[in-house]
């Protein structure tokens, strides 16, 4: 009888163990030694470490989450199967490729930005929200046309060339790969006013020491359907990637106007402020 128990048992354990879907700790500790094993002779002298593993239940594989100490860029995942065969190595993407370290500039940027510009600010009868991104892609995935492209112009951050836990000065940086975002919702738009805001943004962002190389610019009057949903006809002006160095009192407003039109022309939609103030 104990014999039969003990054969039911060893059955269950085993049947848990290779079911897909179900975590046991057995198939826990197989997945840390085949991690611990999978980084000592890929990565030898690396001082890698395992930080935790996950299992996920959507896809039935551990995630073995790795990281180097002292390091801020060298963080990345090692999915592995229950009976512990590695099936994706994030190195390769993550650290060596400089996608973590662009992914921490860019986060970076918009922290040090949001410092300057904390809250959704109350504006000439609007509200205005300003927010810094930093433009970033490896190599190999820009096409000759991008580089061309005169209504978005390329300026980004090429991962490739990143130096991991290198720390750049965030101004430098922002000088030439940043964009700042401006969304502005108010009851009047126009090419004035998109022009103060653009002079007045540029000048905080010189006074804080903090560069940016383009910016995305947003003004939309508030909401008219019944619902408080947006309607074709809602007045709204967009410019992007409109350069740091177009900036300046002189004329802003007509450079604004020849952006923004020839953004629709571009989109081949119809534009919606006419400039009638």
């Amino acid at each position: 009888m104990m014999e039969k128990k003990l054969k039911g048992i060893c059955i269950f354990l085993i049947v848990w163990f290779f079911i897909p879907g179900i975590p046991n700790p057995l198939s826990h500790l197989v997945v840390g030694a085949a991690a611990d094993m999978y980084i000592q002779k890929n990565y030898p002298g690396e001082s890698l470490r395992i930080d935790e593993i996950n299992y996920n239940f959507t896809d039935g594989v551990y995630s073995a989450h790795i990281t180097r100490s002292g390091s801020v860029d060298s963080d990345f995942i090692i999915s592995i199967e229950t009976w512990g065969r590695v099936i994706n190595d994030g190195y390769e993407d993550n650290v060596k490729n400089g996608q973590n370290t662009a992914l921490r500039l860019t986060k970076q940027y918009y922290d040090t930005v949001r410092e300057i510009f904390p809250d959704r600010t109350y504006h000439d009868g609007g509200y205005l929200y300003i927010h810094g991104d930093i433009s970033y892609s490896s190599r190999d995935s820009i096409s000759p046309m991008e580089e061309l492209d005169a209504i978005n112009p390329y300026y980004s951050f090429i991962t490739d060339d990143a130096v991991i836990d290198y720390e750049y000065d965030i101004s430098t940086l922002g000088s030439g790969h940043g964009t700042l975002g401006i969304d502005y919702t108010g009851p009047n738009i126009s090419y004035q006013k998109s022009a103060e805001i653009l002079l007045w943004a540029k000048e905080e962002m010189d006074k804080a020491g903090i560069g940016f190389y383009a910016v995305n610019l947003s003004l939309r009057v508030p909401p008219s359907g019944e619902h408080g949903e947006r309607l074709p006809s809602d007045a709204s002006i967009y410019i992007i990637s409109f350069p740091y160095s177009e900036i300046y009192p002189e004329r802003l407003e007509k450079r604004i106007e020849y952006s923004y039109k020839e953004l629709y022309e571009y989109w081949n939609e119809p534009i919606t402020y006419l400039g009638e103030e």
